[in-house]
């Protein structure tokens, strides 16, 4: 009886240090990453633990910034860009090098907000849903998304007509190959207080970028993972 009792709690143990391994491989990763295809070379950036070399510091980002909209069959809509930044930290008057943003624009009126104007958990969920996504020609004029890459030289390449800082490219962009789709999205607790939601991504996409000149690179199997977060006073 003794010999069976042990074996049970043996074959206990054992199941639930299974399970612990399991439940760490479910949870949503604690560190942003990126991993594409440029051009025919291998890029990746991994979100750095902390601020031990500032050279080779890779910090995540997430910001929201609200631009003046236009009128929409009389009804007047401003441009809301949820952007994720994952790339190297700048320090003063840095180049931006080795950095990708990811941005969801959306074109919301003050109906689609709450009663107090400001962005509902639903609307920042249904935003930010699976799914595959279109991208935007040109954020100013239509919703989608909008993805802009700095290589290691610093130069800058967009998805779009625009660059989101208002230059623009000499190019007409090509969709016929581009793909976005957001693979995971799940509601998470806000690391900090200031944070008013937060969201787990992981994000496939493939898509041409180009410069103001108008030359294009492709940004093939890319795939993204972090956490984008709202402040509470954005």
């Amino acid at each position: 009886m003794f010999i069976k009792m042990r074996y049970t709690a043996l074959v206990m143990i054992f199941l639930f240090l299974i399970s612990c391994d399991n439940d760490e491989d479910i949870g949503p990763d604690t560190k942003a990453s990126f991993e594409a295809i440029v051009n025919g070379e291998g890029v990746s950036l991994v979100e750095s633990d902390s601020l031990t070399n500032p050279d080779t510091y890779i910090k995540m980002s997430s910001s929201l910034s609200i631009r003046t909209g236009y009128y929409d069959d009389s009804v007047f809509k401003d441009i809301y860009v949820f952007g994720m930044d994952l790339g190297k930290l700048m320090m003063g008057e840095d180049t931006v090098s080795n950095r990708i943003s990811i941005n969801f624009v959306s074109h919301l009126s003050h109906n689609d907000l709450d009663e107090d104007g400001k962005i509902s958990k639903a609307l920042f969920e249904d935003i930010l849903s699976e799914g595959d996504k279109i991208f935007s020609g040109n954020y100013k004029t239509e919703p989608g998304i909008s993805i802009e890459w700095h290589n290691s030289k610093g130069d800058k390449w967009t998805s779009g007509e625009l660059f989101l800082p208002g230059d623009s490219t000499s190019a007409t962009p090509d969709f016929s190959n581009s793909s976005f789709k957001v693979r995971k999205s799940e509601s998470v607790d806000p690391v900090y207080g200031f944070y008013e939601y937060s969201q787990y991504l992981e994000i496939s996409f493939n898509c041409n970028l180009y410069n103001v000149n108008g030359d294009s690179i492709s940004m093939t199997d890319a795939n993204f993972k972090g956490t984008y977060s709202i402040s509470d006073n954005y």
